[in-house]
């Protein structure tokens, strides 16, 4: 069973397994092959970036994610009762 905070991709075939456990953290899984690491976590960036609809929500996804990477800050985390 993966861990609670782990990340899929929905759409897949059966056999295959696309999860992401963390910061440059990954597990793939295709049929009969599979890696982890953070190959695996660009190719799971890859995938969530391909599957958007337009040219210009897969760049302005892709910035945002590279700014949040780059400066290692987490998003605000709101708590309400």
């Amino acid at each position: 069973m993966p861990p609670l905070s782990a990340v899929g991709i929905s759409g897949l075939q059966a056999g295959e397994d696309v999860k992401t456990l963390g910061r440059g953290k990954a597990l793939v899984q295709f049929r009969n092959w599979g890696f982890n690491g953070f190959i695996a976590w660009i190719v799971w960036l890859l995938i969530h970036i391909i599957t958007l609809i337009s040219f210009r929500n897969r760049l302005s996804v892709l910035i945002q994610w590279a700014w949040a990477y780059l400066r290692f800050k987490p998003g605000a985390r709101l708590l309400s009762k």
